[in-house]
């Protein structure tokens, strides 16, 4: 499911750059955070399945902060 976003959204996400946008649903309150897809792909790698060795995580999170992640 890739639901279309909002005028309000989009406009939101272009004002934000590249930083995540944090968004609340208005029936819970929960928080979700919608960053780009390319972004995702980069972060996922810490979550995936096949764990990584300590080191690799900290390369990784070392490199995103660089970058802004």
């Amino acid at each position: 499911m890739s639901p279309q976003l909002t005028p309000e959204l989009a406009s939101a996400i272009d004002a934000l750059g590249d930083s995540p946008l944090r968004a609340v649903h208005p029936l819970t309150g929960k928080v979700y955070v919608l960053l780009s897809e390319e972004r995702y792909a980069r972060l996922r790698s810490l979550y995936d399945d096949d764990p990584q060795s300590a080191e690799e995580q900290r390369r990784q999170l070392l490199e995103a902060g660089r970058r802004g992640d």
